[in-house]
């Protein structure tokens, strides 16, 4: 018998298969038996409290391992979505009511035990500094939590026929925050990136539209959700981290990387500094 399959692997024929095969969606991972284990937790997590995440199989192909996810169909991304709403777009449900849920299921992820053998992610000094630029004024002392570590525009969305969330991808990669996939640390590093997306870091010019109000709105009804789900946040930390994140992804751009910061995170859009955007959304909260 084959190693690989009396280890508990799956073999796969070694051609090509079609990534959609069988209701399966195949992906490569360096450390696919890590990925596994973290996408059959979000599974489990997901049955038991209203959204939808895949169900994981380790595989053997082409001479290594990889990850049969369960597919999804239908499966409309957040970032769809969001541009749906700043052209003011009828939704059903609505999208701040999408909103909430999504922070609810962040919450719940958030809320879960910290598995065995997961390891603590720090984050790095110089992300910290980036950070303080844009006015956090300590590191935030919260109680570290179970990280998805890739909580952004593409991962969450929602099933088309059902309505239900769907979040997928916990397994970060090379441009999030958090590399390893079983890590636990900050919530404010998971609540950042979503505030990050709905703050405008999105490559559509339907950004265009997006009015001081209606950043603040989304992202207080995301908060309310994750708040309603018995969470606590560091907002401070959580818009700073936010920040520092768009400044690190925009690294690529050398030179442009200041000015595309600026355009996003200005005086004229109320959002340069962290106070400015926590003052914003207690107009919205409602909790």
């Amino acid at each position: 018998m084959d190693e690989a399959v009396s280890s508990g692997v799956r073999s796969l024929a070694a051609d090509d298969v079609p990534q959609d095969e069988g209701q399966r969606f195949i992906k490569r991972d360096t450390a696919a038996a890590e990925a596994v284990e973290k996408y059959n937790w979000l599974y489990e997590i997901a049955a038991s409290n209203d959204f939808v995440a895949p169900h994981a199989e380790l595989v053997a192909r082409h001479g290594s391992q990889a990850v049969s996810l369960e597919f999804i169909p239908n499966f409309i991304p957040l970032r769809q979505l969001f541009v749906r709403y700043l052209l003011r777009m009828r939704m059903k449900p609505s999208f701040l009511s999408l909103m909430r849920e999504i922070g609810r299921a962040l919450a719940a992820i958030h809320n879960a035990t910290i598995p065995d053998r997961w390891v603590r992610h720090h984050i790095e000094t110089d992300f910290h500094e980036t950070a303080r630029r844009y006015g956090l004024s300590q590191i935030p002392n919260s109680k570290p939590v179970p990280l998805h570590g890739d909580f952004g525009q593409m991962n969450i969305g929602i099933a088309r026929d059902s309505g239900a969330v769907v979040v997928l991808d916990p397994c970060g990669n090379t441009e999030a925050l958090v590399g390893h996939h079983l890590a636990y640390g900050d919530p404010e590093l998971d609540v950042s990136l979503m505030l990050g997306f709905l703050e405008g870091q999105i490559n559509s010019p339907a950004i265009l539209l997006a009015t001081h109000s209606r950043i603040c709105k989304a992202q207080a009804a995301f908060l309310e959700g994750y708040l309603g789900g018995g969470r606590k946040i560091d907002l401070e930390s959580a818009f700073a981290y936010s920040n520092a994140f768009f400044c690190f992804r925009m690294r690529k751009l050398g030179p442009l990387r200041r000015l595309s910061t600026r355009m996003l995170y200005n005086n004229i859009r109320g959002n340069s500094t962290v106070q400015d955007k926590v003052a914003c959304i207690q107009r919205y909260l409602n909790v």
